[in-house]
């Protein structure tokens, strides 16, 4: 979506009001924080476009911590067996040629789980992990009572 687009669904939805400075569209927000976050989230989606399991040798090179991989350092959820990384879409061919990797099987070592993302996650990645808010967005919609309860807890502990 261009940002133009965005900003007329912004006062659309009379979330925000623009005014001009010249031939700039500024946007003033009339929500903030959690206020704010309760009105839009319903209207975010995932920014996960697809999950892959693939071999790989060098797991830290490839994006920062995702999914239940990421939960698990920011909650009390335990972490999962396989490790879960997040890069931008666009990225995926190249990251595939440079790391050597190639789709994984339930017997091979090394297996680590990559989500490609809508947008680069590495911009707004802190202390090698995923934005919460992102995070949150990529795992509420998870059928596992664990995972919901502790994406949950991850919105109750955000600094607003």
């Amino acid at each position: 979506m261009s940002i133009s687009r965005s900003l007329d669904e912004l006062e659309a939805l009379q979330l925000a009001s623009a005014h001009h400075v010249s031939r700039q569209r500024r946007l003033r927000l009339r929500l903030g924080g959690r206020e704010l976050w309760g009105e839009v989230q319903a209207r975010l989606q995932s920014p996960v476009r697809k999950t892959r399991i693939v071999v790989v040798h060098r797991p830290g090179e490839i994006g920062p911590l995702a999914g239940e991989s990421a939960l698990a350092r920011s909650t009390m959820l335990a972490a999962p067996r396989i490790e879960t990384r997040a890069v931008l879409a666009a990225s995926w061919k190249r990251i595939v040629e440079e790391q050597g990797l190639r789709e994984a099987t339930p017997f091979d070592d090394g297996r680590l789980e990559v989500q490609t993302w809508t947008y680069d996650p590495q911009i707004l990645a802190r202390n090698g992990v995923v934005d919460l808010l992102s995070l949150y967005l990529s795992v509420r919609a998870n059928p596992d009572e664990r995972v919901a309860q502790a994406a949950e807890e991850l919105l109750e502990t955000y600094a607003w």
